[in-house]
């Protein structure tokens, strides 16, 4: 363990998670989008090279401090939560398709784009500040609340 914990602390420390993962990252993103659209044509010599420039203009702008990394660890903090959920649900007998319906699907699918933009914001993205735990903990409690009333609307209240 501490091997691995010595490897990431050089790899931090020559500026590969600030520089070059993020990079990377924005390389693989940006040269998909460009390929499965042929936006510059089918020449992928032309799409790696304007993916590759475009990446790195990315990473010149100036991302704040570990926003990356914070994003990515509470993102996973919040998809080992959804298994955990899961697997207490199916241990209850509860098929976690069933319990929103097939009418409520969409509510799933925005309650997972507010949690998503609320963890976007609370790392640093979008706004020019930075909320606290406690405000962010106040707007997914609203949210839940919303919700939660929404589905008792729309099953007529039963």
């Amino acid at each position: 363990m501490a091997l691995v914990h010595s490897m990431m602390g050089n790899l931090n420390h020559v500026g590969a998670f600030d520089i070059f993962m993020p990079w990377l990252l924005f390389l693989a993103i940006i040269y998909a989008i460009i390929s499965k659209h042929e936006v510059f044509g089918k020449e992928v010599s032309v799409q790696g090279v304007i993916s590759i420039l475009l990446s790195f203009f990315m990473v010149n702008y100036a991302l704040p401090p570990y926003f990356l990394t914070n994003l990515f660890g509470i993102m996973g903090m919040f998809v080992a939560g959804g298994v955990v959920l899961i697997v207490l649900l199916g241990m209850a007998g509860i098929k976690f398709g069933d319990l929103f319906g097939e009418g409520n699907k969409t509510v799933l699918a925005f309650a997972i784009a507010i949690i998503a933009v609320l963890i976007f914001i609370g790392v640093g993205g979008i706004l020019p500040f930075r909320l606290s735990e406690e405000a962010m903990i106040t707007f997914g409690f609203f949210i839940i609340m919303a919700v939660a009333v929404y589905m008792l609307g729309a099953n007529g209240g039963e």
